[in-house]
């Protein structure tokens, strides 16, 4: 297990781990995860000679749970202070839908902090990205919140429904991303507030960095169609839809993220 430190922000504790030598890659969660998310993709990453990071945001993890609502802009900033620790960047950062709206705001207010993204199951937000169906959205909060039927129902929303029956320790990685570190009722309420009011639509157009967008095609969660209009607002992006993969891709398709990266990383470097 990859050990974490801490950085202080205006009050703020911001819980972070780092592992490896060379070109920083810097990883942000989806709602009420942490860091641990994204173990599956670190090694690989590692033995290919990147730096990598992850980062708990606000409300989860060890990171401070503050009073909500939490606004993106706060959360970017967090993220931003962490890029300035680790040498200034520029990184390549890589987020999961709420990690995904995150880094978003990070590379339009921190341009110089950012060399590349992956955006990943995630959308420019109110009012014109499509939204989950309301049991759909209904369902996952209350299992995040800790109602145990609705719990054990939000999974069949996350992944595509085969890959849940074929594999019963599927959310064996989730649950320890989730529930390692406990959930807090304070921190998912205020990343729920910062999602509800995430709107790049217009502002997505100054991000000029490579792009790569990735989805998967049973999205019940970020509808697919999000990932088809970041990509006509984010000039030069590229788009992979997924077969046969949910919401939490990464669960499904552990190597999606790191060849995203990879992809991203070549683009870069030409």
């Amino acid at each position: 297990m990859v050990p974490r430190k801490h950085l202080h922000r205006n009050g703020i504790r911001i819980a972070y781990s780092v592992v490896g030598e060379g070109p920083l890659v810097l990883f942000i969660h989806g709602l009420a995860m942490s860091s641990r998310a994204w173990l599956q993709s670190w090694q690989p990453l590692v033995e290919r000679g990147f730096r990598v990071a992850a980062i708990d945001n606000r409300g989860t993890g060890q990171s401070t749970v503050s009073m909500p609502p939490y606004s993106m802009r706060e959360m970017a900033s967090d993220t931003a202070y962490l890029l300035e620790h680790l040498g200034g960047g520029p990184a390549i950062v890589a987020g999961l839908s709420l990690g995904g709206m995150i880094a978003q705001h990070l590379t339009i207010r921190n341009p110089h902090l950012v060399s590349g993204l992956v955006l990943a199951a995630t959308t420019v937000g109110n009012p014109f990205g499509k939204l989950p169906r309301p049991e759909v959205l209904r369902t996952l909060t209350l299992g995040l919140l800790g109602h145990r039927r609705s719990g054990v129902a939000m999974r069949q929303y996350l992944v595509h429904a085969e890959n849940l029956a074929n594999d019963p320790d599927l959310f064996r990685e989730f649950d320890r991303a989730v529930l390692a570190d406990g959930v807090h009722v304070r921190g998912v309420l205020g990343q729920l507030a910062a999602a509800a009011r995430h709107n790049t639509y217009f502002s997505v157009r100054k991000i000029h960095v490579p792009v790569e967008i990735v989805a998967g095609d049973t999205d019940a969660l970020v509808p697919t169609v999000n990932a088809s209009l970041l990509a006509r607002r984010i000039h030069g992006s590229e788009l992979t839809i997924l077969p046969r993969a949910g919401h939490a891709f990464p669960l499904e398709r552990p190597e999606a993220m790191v060849d995203a990266v990879l992809r991203v990383h070549q683009r870069i470097s030409r």
